[in-house]
C-alpha cells in the first residue's frame, strides 16, 4: 500500500484552514493537490475520532462513577444538591494514571 504524502498533522491543519472560514475546499484541492474526495474523506475521518474519543471519555467517565471498588477521589456533594443541578454548572476534570484516577468539579461560570 502507498504511504500518504500527507501525516495526520499536516491534515489537521489542512481541514482547520477549512473550518476556520479562511479558505474553500477547491482551494485547498488546488494548493495541496489533492481531490475533493480525499478532502471530504479526511474530514470524515476527523468528525468519527473526535466521536470515537467522545464516547469512550463517556464510557469511562460512567465506569468510574459506577464502580465501587475504584479508589477515585470524587467530590461530596452537599446532599440538598442533586448531581445533576451541580452539573450543569461545572466541568468535570479528569487525571487519569495507571493505578488511581481523579476527578474535579470546576465551574465555567
Amino acid at each position: 500500500m502507498r504511504k500518504s504524502r500527507f501525516n495526520d498533522s499536516q491534515r489537521q491543519a489542512i481541514l482547520d484552514t477549512y473550518l476556520q472560514g479562511k479558505k474553500t475546499v477547491e482551494a485547498l484541492c488546488v494548493e495541496h493537490q489533492i481531490s475533493p474526495a480525499t478532502f471530504y474523506k479526511w474530514k470524515n475521518d476527523s468528525e468519527v475520532q473526535k466521536n470515537d474519543d467522545k464516547r469512550r471519555l463517556k464510557e469511562l467517565e460512567s465506569s468510574l462513577l459506577l464502580n465501587p471498588g475504584c479508589r477515585c477521589r470524587w467530590p461530596v456533594l452537599p446532599a440538598s444538591k442533586s448531581r445533576s443541578t451541580a452539573f450543569t454548572k461545572s466541568s468535570v476534570q479528569m487525571n487519569i494514571s495507571s493505578n488511581f484516577c481523579s476527578l474535579t468539579l470546576v465551574s465555567i461560570g
